[in-house]
């Protein structure tokens, strides 16, 4: 091909060979890398996830919350980026390295002090191939909360992965983590989970059924903060003509804290529900728009903590 490139041929069959040559080099490469741009626009009914009602019970009488504590609405702008890296160095066996990063952030136009920053980071090495896989990854989080540090958690999390069965995909996953609190230490805790999750691929892999079952078990250094509870979702993809993606999904999540807090006569009980519909217009070049939909009901037996909120995103996308 480089005694062809050297006669000076037509363009068309000089970008024909260039682009073979491209495919070649990047199927040799070692090294993979692929990343993804996100920026939207969030509505949100209730940035601080504040109780429904401004009537608050407790074991010595009603208080009334001043304006100031009630759910607000506020709009924010929403970006995301991610990157990753898997490093294969072609030996039998399948034995790869993966590194991920992502970030995200809100700012909402009013109420500042709820803007949010997201840091993770992972790495670890990963035997994957056509039937099973195994990660071994090592992350890191770092939260900031109104512009001012929140939060930094780390440990690591498992995953085995089985798809030997036809149009059927079944991983486990466990989460060993440490999170540390910076301006409320007692809130420092560890935290265990194991997750287990289905997917059924239906229709010549036009469609995709998953579902997933979490135990979580959280220590926190004060009491009334630990907490365990199991949480469980059903979703459903569908790829719809003209290259729309649709997905819905129910999520319900049973938290049970083991301290009771003062003014209570009871330990805290939530349900969690929180129903998402998406929707994807994939464009060429790696871009798409997407719209979602998100509500969320907590039903707590003490009223501080009973809430709804909705939010409505749109993000343009790029993947590359």
């Amino acid at each position: 091909f480089e005694t062809v490139l050297a006669t000076n041929p037509p363009k068309s069959v000089a970008n024909a060979i260039h682009l073979y040559l491209d495919a070649i080099k990047e199927r040799m490469s070692q090294h993979h890398f692929n990343g993804r741009i996100a920026l939207g626009w969030q509505y949100d009914s209730n940035v601080a996830t504040a109780p429904s009602s401004s009537d608050i019970s407790t074991s010595i009488g009603t208080f009334v919350l001043s304006s100031e504590s009630l759910p607000k609405v506020d709009n924010a702008a929403i970006t995301q980026l991610a990157l990753s890296h898997l490093y294969d160095p072609g030996q039998e066996g399948g034995l790869v390295w993966q590194d991920n990063a992502s970030f995200y952030a809100s700012r909402y136009k009013h109420q500042t002090k709820y803007n949010l920053d997201a840091l993770t980071l992972s790495s670890g090495p990963a035997y994957i191939n056509r039937t099973y896989r195994v990660q071994l990854p090592i992350s890191l989080d770092v939260i900031q909360l109104g512009n001012a540090p929140y939060s930094r958690n780390w440990g690591i999390a498992p995953t085995f992965g089985y798809s030997g069965i036809k149009n059927l995909d079944l991983s486990v996953t466990g989460t060993i983590q440490h999170r540390k609190y910076v301006t409320d230490r007692e809130r420092d805790s560890n935290y265990y989970a194991t997750e287990f999750t289905p997917r059924f691929f239906l229709a010549n892999g036009t469609m995709m059924l998953q579902g997933s079952i979490k135990r979580f078990d959280e220590n926190a250094r004060e009491k009334y903060w630990s907490n365990n509870g199991l949480e469980g979702a059903l979703g459903l993809m569908v790829q719809l003509p003209d290259n729309y993606v649709l997905f819905l999904q129910q999520s319900r999540r049973l938290t049970h804290y083991l301290g009771q807090q003062e003014l209570y006569d009871s330990k805290r009980r939530d349900r969690t529900n929180v129903s998402l519909i998406n929707i994807t217009k994939r464009f060429q070049k790696g871009f798409s728009i997407t719209f979602s939909y998100t509500y969320t009901r907590n039903r707590s037996n003490l009223d501080l903590y009973d809430y709804e909120r909705k939010q409505i995103l749109t993000m343009l996308t790029w993947e590359f």
